[in-house]
């Protein structure tokens, strides 16, 4: 297991980072705000506001519940002309159910508090075997990979002054990740391959906080830091075929992964009591974040051969990042909501470090949806179209794939809300 074995191994680790990138993940919570490009920075005054602003849960009217249902559809394309490959992820559908209860009023008007549960991230990809039996040496194998990210959040907010509120939330991550890849086992003539099983979980721990100002009646402005954060996944690794070679079968396997810091800000403005606009904006601290993936296997002959190869650590020179994000509402009339908006998110993956497992491109999204109101129920629905700039990767390193990357995401986001 020299320098083949690694080249295979270490594209795992990068499924534990992607879903973070701006890859297939998620930007944020809330289906009016997905239909208005995920440019509710400072419109959130609901039981989202634990995620985007929390100085927005002081503004909470009432009490509210919601469900939500998220489903993300990823079509990532590879293409490499030298070996003959032209092909497309298959599967990869990610269906998340999120709920969330927020409430406001209390003293005085100048105090609310909310808790959700909700995914805040999540990728997988999967690739027909057959299509990619060049990468393994001509031999059939799985390639799949799958993350999942839950976030249990609670926050409070305060307004000491009817124009300025400020918050803070508590975050719990605990995060699932499966991946399988095929890995040459040996050096030598006839190549001995095998396919290599992860299935990881663990937790993290977070927080957020928040302002919110109103410096005139139709304009708020409000600002989020997010520190940098870890998720601690532990599980077990296994490759079966390694018996022929009188190694363990699998060992246990644990592995950091680390969020980046982010700085959120945004404008909303309410120019006319029907229609409201929204900008706003998050940079993420990548290259602090992101430098490099180290798994430590439980195993000692695991680790040996795991860190004799260099296996055992992926790198991704990540460099940090912004997004921006626009979009509007139109209240077409007391019961119905227009929304429409767009974001731009660069990727902060260099080539260097590139890989199919979880596309990683600039994007660029086109969004829309609508509300309706009645009897105390709000029922939104957003639809996402997600276009990824095509990435044509020439040179090999250790850590990418060459070849020519492509990716879209259609997401479809449906909730209920009921204001008691």
């Amino acid at each position: 297991m020299k320098y083949a074995l690694a080249t295979f191994i270490v594209l795992t680790a990068v499924l534990a980072a992607g879903a973070w990138g701006n890859g297939l993940n998620i930007s944020g919570i809330g289906s009016r705000s997905a239909a208005m490009g995920d440019s509710y920075y400072a419109v959130a005054d609901d039981y989202t506001s634990v995620f985007w602003c929390p100085a927005g849960l002081a503004e909470v009217d009432g009490a509210e519940f919601n469900g939500t249902v998220l489903d993300i559809i990823p079509t990532a394309t590879y293409k490499n002309a030298a070996l003959n490959i032209n092909t497309q992820s298959i599967g990869g559908q990610n269906i998340f159910p999120n709920t969330s209860f927020a409430q406001g009023g209390l003293a005085g008007g100048k105090f609310g508090y909310g808790f959700g549960a909700y995914a805040s991230a999540g990728s997988g990809a999967e690739w027909d075997g057959n299509d990619l039996r060049p990468l393994a040496g001509g031999n059939y194998g799985k390639w799949k990979g799958a993350l999942k990210v839950y976030e249990f959040a609670g926050g409070a907010g305060y307004a000491p002054h009817p124009a300025i509120s400020i918050g803070g939330a508590f975050y719990v991550d605990y995060g699932l990740m499966s991946t399988n890849v095929p890995v040459p086992l040996s050096d030598t003539e006839p190549v001995l391959y095998g396919n290599m099983t992860e299935d990881l979980k663990g937790f993290g721990f977070s927080g957020a906080v928040g302002v919110k100002v109103r410096p005139h009646r139709v304009i708020d402005l409000a600002f989020t830091f997010k520190p940098k954060r870890t998720i601690k996944l532990d599980g077990t690794a296994e490759i079966l075929e390694l018996q022929q070679l009188e190694m363990p079968t699998s060992s246990g396997l644990s592995r950091d992964v680390s969020l980046p810091m982010e700085l959120m800000g945004g404008v909303a403005l309410k120019p006319w009591h029907r229609l409201l606009i929204a900008v706003g904006t998050r940079y993420n601290f990548w290259s602090d974040a992101v430098d490099r993936f180290v798994s430590v296997y439980d195993d000692p002959a695991w680790s040996g051969f795991m860190s004799g190869s260099g296996a055992n650590v992926k790198v991704l020179d990540w460099k940090n990042s912004y997004m921006i994000n626009a979009g509007f509402e139109f209240k077409l009339n007391p019961t119905i909501d227009l929304r429409g908006g767009t974001f731009y998110d660069p990727s902060p993956a260099p080539d260097s470090t590139y890989d199919f497992f979880i596309p990683n491109s600039d994007l660029t999204a086109i969004t829309g949806g609508t509300g309706i109101h009645f009897s105390g129920f709000d029922f939104d629905l957003a639809l996402e179209y997600v276009k990824g700039k095509e990435r044509n990767i020439t040179v090999q390193t250790l850590n990418n794939v060459p070849g020519i990357h492509g990716m879209t995401v259609k997401v479809v986001n449906f909730g209920v809300t009921y204001h008691l």
